[in-house]
């Protein structure tokens, strides 16, 4: 399992997300849902 507690990314000095935490557990699947420009993709290099 991978555990993320209190996560948050700024871009160019934006914030694009604060205080977000969640687990990842071996086999599941996980979605990312977002509307355009929240910061989905900014996400991937990081897992």
């Amino acid at each position: 399992m991978i555990e993320f507690k209190d996560v948050g990314v700024r871009r160019d000095g934006r914030e694009l997300f604060a205080g977000a935490s969640f687990q990842l557990h071996p086999g599941h699947k996980v979605g990312l849902t977002g509307n355009n420009g929240t910061g989905k993709s900014t996400y991937l290099p990081y897992c």
